[in-house]
């Protein structure tokens, strides 16, 4: 135990496993993948999985913004309507 975390709390523990990873710290257990995705969270005191089947958390997206206005600070309510997900690898042009 350290003295420094609150009680139940361990120091977190990294573990490698099939395409990504497996973090621990003695009240939850997230899986990340190669991508860098949350592919699973539980909740290790209550016994419940956070993330759904299939579904996945730090999921970063960029949306398309054309300001009909202001170049800054302007985001218009169709912004939603043209997104791209960032789960690959980066490219910088």
């Amino acid at each position: 135990a350290d003295p420094g975390l609150p009680e139940g709390v361990s120091p977190t523990r990294v573990v490698a496993g099939g395409d990504g990873y497996v973090l621990n710290n003695g009240l939850l257990e997230v899986k990340i993948d190669s991508r860098g995705l949350v592919t699973g969270m539980l909740d290790l005191e209550n016994l419940r999985q956070v993330i759904a089947d299939g579904g996945q958390g730090n999921l970063l997206q960029i949306h398309k913004d054309y300001p009909n206005r202001w170049n800054a600070w302007d985001v218009d309510v169709f912004y939603k309507d043209q997104v791209e997900n960032l789960d690959g690898p980066a490219e910088v042009e």
